[in-house]
């Protein structure tokens, strides 16, 4: 359970930090957006952002699911 605890940790390190930072430049420049001229560029990167949120989530299940196989694997080696 501390592997998995630790790698959900590296894992939070790695990338929330980078998608913060990115909303915020987002949230920043879209203060000056020219309504109805900039609109489209920023709902792509709202997208974007999305996307990389959503492959995070499920990188850090398949991480989750693996390790859980790991762990199950090693405590059948052990009872064998």
């Amino acid at each position: 359970m501390a592997e998995i605890d630790q790698t959900l940790a590296n894992v939070e390190k790695a990338i929330m930090p980078t998608i913060a930072s990115m909303l915020d430049a987002l949230i920043d420049s879209a203060q000056g957006a020219r309504p109805g001229i900039d609109g489209l560029r920023y709902a792509t990167d709202i997208r974007m952002l999305a996307d990389q949120a959503q492959r995070a989530s499920r990188e850090i299940g398949e991480l989750m699911v693996a390790a859980h196989h790991r762990k199950m694997q090693a405590s059948h080696s052990r009872a064998a």
